[in-house]
């Protein structure tokens, strides 16, 4: 049976900034065959409620391995399973 994640049924679980990071945790979660997606935000973009900021700041100084960041979401019934699959502690 395939569940979609939505925004009633998922949790985050958590957030990287380089593909390497976001790679391996989701190789983890498929081999504990837990269901996750993956968000990817620019962050050079221009922000959804403040449209200017790239316009104001830039991408001077960003370093391009961290261009994005990377937001991975489980169901929240498996959010606990999947927190120790990565090897983060357990979370209240």
């Amino acid at each position: 049976m395939i569940t979609i994640l939505t925004v009633w049924n998922r949790r985050e679980l958590v957030t990287v900034l380089t593909m390497k990071e976001q790679a391996d945790i989701v190789q983890a979660l498929q081999e504990a065959n837990l269901d996750y997606s993956v968000k990817a935000v620019d962050l050079t973009s221009p922000a959804t409620l403040n449209p200017g900021s790239r316009a104001h700041f830039g991408t001077y100084g960003v370093d391009s391995q961290h261009q994005y960041e990377y937001i991975i979401y489980v169901k929240r019934r498996d959010y606990s399973l999947a927190r120790h699959v990565i090897g983060l502690p357990e979370n209240p």
